[in-house]
């Protein structure tokens, strides 16, 4: 069983590849601080989103950083959330970003 569970994970690996980012793209830690930064953008808050920046909360993932994503939360709409993992030299780090730029 240990052997089929490992070659099924084996070739799930080789079917969906991690993504790697084209442009610098924002995520944030939390899901809370990405809905605070959507809701800062909509309202053109500019010291709330310096906040979020300023804290660590919400910063730019530089672009050739590889990822997965893990969950959406509407697949259909580009501007719903999506959970990602990316992938550095340092290891692993789950954020959150818009479908949009990670589908």
């Amino acid at each position: 069983m240990k052997k089929f569970l490992t070659a099924a994970l084996l070739s799930l690996s080789t079917v969906a590849n991690a993504g790697v980012m084209v442009d610098d793209t924002p995520v944030c830690t939390k899901l809370t601080y990405l809905e605070q930064a959507n809701e800062a953008k909509k309202r053109n808050d500019a010291r709330g989103m310096g906040y979020l920046i300023e804290q660590g909360h919400c910063f730019y993932a530089e672009a050739g950083t590889e990822y997965s994503v893990i969950d959406v939360n509407h697949p259909e709409n580009p501007q719903e959330w999506a959970k990602i993992r990316v992938y550095t030299d340092k290891g692993t780090l789950e954020l959150y970003s818009w479908y949009g730029f990670v589908k």
